[in-house]
């Protein structure tokens, strides 16, 4: 009977103190976003771009700050098949849970992309603006 009591004692505190290890590791999507990501692979209309190893898209990176600006640093091949690389700052917020919005500073354009993280190292980023389905895998660094 002692042996039981302790049991259910120890099942019942393990329980009960993982339950609130899990509440604090809840991240919101501002902080799951932070940081810098780099494309892996990108996807039109649901076809894989073909995008591989030494492809300019590839070294394409986005950085997140909790300031709301992001850097967009894009790379694209020129016609002696050299990577010229391009960065452009914008301003990001949170619009929905599993949404956030792209806006370019100066220009009337906005861009809603919607996220869905894979884990917490790798998202898929996702947007259709009056054109193809663009769906863009992103790793973290």
């Amino acid at each position: 009977m002692k042996k039981t009591l302790i049991l259910s004692t120890m099942i019942f505190f393990f329980l009960a103190c993982s339950s609130d290890d899990d509440a604090g590791n809840t991240l919101t999507l501002e902080s799951q976003m932070l940081g810098t990501w780099k494309y892996t692979a990108v996807q039109v209309n649901d076809t894989d771009a073909g995008l591989e190893e030494g492809d300019c898209m590839l070294e394409n990176k986005i950085t997140y700050r909790a300031n709301n600006q992001l850097t967009y640093e894009v790379h694209n091949e020129d016609a002696s098949g050299d990577c010229l690389q391009q960065s452009f700052t914008d301003a990001w917020f949170i619009d929905e849970e599993n949404s956030y919005i792209s806006v370019q500073p100066g220009d009337d354009v906005v861009i809603e992309f919607f996220v869905d993280f894979i884990d917490e190292d790798s998202m898929l980023l996702s947007y259709n603006d009056d054109g193809p389905d663009i769906a863009i895998t992103l790793v973290k660094l």
